[in-house]
């Protein structure tokens, strides 16, 4: 997340890519809800101070 925001980036969205059928791309590891909030908490850290928060 560091390198993207150095690079400009101001907007980044997390999702998680379901497996459809059979004939769709596997899914290669579950990512928990406790790993998206620890990607929440990184992420907020990155921009609060920048807004003087």
């Amino acid at each position: 997340m560091e390198n993207v925001r150095v690079a400009g980036v101001d907007v980044m969205t997390f999702g998680q890519y379901m497996w459809p059928s059979k004939r769709h791309m596997l899914v290669s590891e579950y990512v928990t809800p406790e790993a998206f909030e620890r990607y929440r908490v990184l992420g907020m850290e990155m921009v609060l101070p920048e807004m003087g928060a």
